[in-house]
């Protein structure tokens, strides 16, 4: 079967036979002038894919916007269930007469968002500062994170809302089926714990619960030298609001994760026991 993106003229090769699906995905857009090909031969698809897309010169990518419509169904693409539907985060490279252009990326969790990459370290560029931007270094180091721990299919429900942006208050924000969380970032002042952070963050959902009147109670958590975590509710007029809290300590720095449930709380809960089990395991 061939697969026609509109007005780009895209056409991608989609196998119907399962055994062709090992070849890699490839196309041309005679509208650009640029062909795209899966990276990897037979092992191109993965977690990660990295699709290569050439012309002979750069000036076929002077249409960004074209470029991103072209790169946005190259990706629908390589998700169709003949392709890759295990990919969770795909890395454009773009090259013009042989040499490297530019790199984009687009992942799961970003809900397929495209972003530009810094070619050198593959790490994505914030949409509104510079990298030398301690606020940008916090929500790319965000950003990494969260893919380290949520690229599963236990988590398939879960995407990201906010990221990469300085105009957010925090880092990063995301929504799963019944339950949403943020990611918040601090310097480690000496002497403060893990354990600290997450009773000061439960110490404020006590003072938010009483101010609405609400019965505040505090579940069970777990503490430890690197990670401590803390569970409260705050019941009022026949509904719980559960909160998760999880510290980590992190070089000089702490991550705070509030996971709020907004419907069961067992996916809160889980996200909570999750971060606990993988946080201790990274670096």
């Amino acid at each position: 079967m061939r697969l026609r993106a509109g007005a780009l003229a895209l056409v991608a090769t989609v196998w119907a036979d399962a055994a062709l699906a090992q070849q890699p995905i490839s196309g041309r857009s005679e509208t650009l002038g640029i062909t795209f090909a899966g990276r990897g031969e037979a092992a191109w698809c993965g977690p990660t894919v990295s699709i290569d897309l050439a012309a002979d010169t750069a000036a076929a990518y002077d249409d960004m916007q074209a470029v991103q419509q072209m790169v946005g169904r190259i990706r629908a693409a390589v998700g169709h269930p003949k392709e890759c539907p295990t990919a969770e985060l795909v890395y454009f490279h773009a090259f013009a007469g042989g040499e490297p252009y530019f790199s984009m990326l687009a992942t799961r969790l970003g809900r397929w968002r495209v972003f530009d990459v810094d070619p050198a370290t593959l790490m994505p560029r914030c949409l509104d500062a510079d990298a030398d931007d301690a606020r940008c270094a916090d929500r790319v180091a965000a950003f990494s994170l969260m893919h380290q721990l949520f690229a599963e299919e236990a988590f398939a429900g879960l995407q990201l809302t906010e990221m990469l942006s300085v105009a957010t208050a925090s880092p990063l924000a995301w929504r799963g089926r019944a339950s949403e969380g943020r990611l918040d970032i601090f310097d480690a002042e000496p002497g403060t714990s893990p354990a600290a952070l997450a009773d000061g963050a439960a110490e404020a959902e006590r003072a938010a619960c009483a101010d609405q009147g609400g019965r505040f109670e505090v579940g069970a958590g777990s503490r430890g030298e690197r990670v401590a975590s803390a569970r409260t509710r705050c019941r009022k007029g026949g509904r719980t609001a559960t909160t998760e809290h999880v510290a980590w300590l992190r070089g000089a720095a702490l991550y705070l994760f509030r996971i709020a449930a907004t419907g069961s709380d067992v996916e809160a809960a889980r996200t909570s026991e999750r971060l606990v089990e993988m946080l201790p395991q990274i670096e």
